[in-house]
């Protein structure tokens, strides 16, 4: 049990997540994920990315109970990330998307994106911009030119990497 951690600061709690998903040990990561959902312990793009790596672990045989596990956790995984941090603003939005990206997690972010457009988040700069890095590795590049003109209509101005 990992019940102890709840009396310490965040940085350990991401510590320990990396290291359980590193080390191949998702049902550690998830466990210490859902303690700090229950303590209400915030929680940032390393956390987000630990149980991300969690989820990529390969899966074992079909149809086996752990599967079904994580393949629900999955489902509910962006969902979740943008009602717990910072009540969904889009700040809890774009870190989700930078976990997305920085896990390579193309289909949730792109999952993420579609939730913060059901709940209104206006996009900023950064959304915008991890936005646009999904699309690109997903080969979706009209959508991606879409978002460069409204984010241009919107008055923010694209770097080099958004036209790359």
């Amino acid at each position: 049990s990992v019940c102890w951690l709840a009396q310490v600061k965040h940085p350990l709690f991401s510590q320990v997540i990396a290291a359980a998903a590193q080390g191949g040990a998702p049902d550690l990561v998830f466990s210490v994920h859902d303690e700090m959902l229950q303590d209400g312990i915030a929680f940032g793009k390393d956390v987000y990315q630990a149980v991300l790596m969690a989820l990529k672990q390969p899966l074992p045989a079909k149809g086996s109970a752990v599967v079904k596990g994580l393949r629900q956790r999955r489902a509910s995984l962006v969902s979740e990330l943008l009602v717990i941090s910072r009540n969904g603003t889009v700040a809890a939005g774009n870190e989700v998307l930078a976990a997305c990206v920085g896990a390579k997690e193309w289909d949730l972010g792109t999952m993420a994106l579609v939730e913060m457009a059901k709940r209104r988040m206006a996009f900023d700069m950064q959304t915008y911009q991890h936005a646009i890095a999904i699309l690109a590795e997903k080969r979706e590049g009209p959508r991606a030119v879409q978002l460069l003109r409204e984010m241009e209509a919107r008055g923010f101005a694209p770097r080099t990497a958004e036209y790359n």
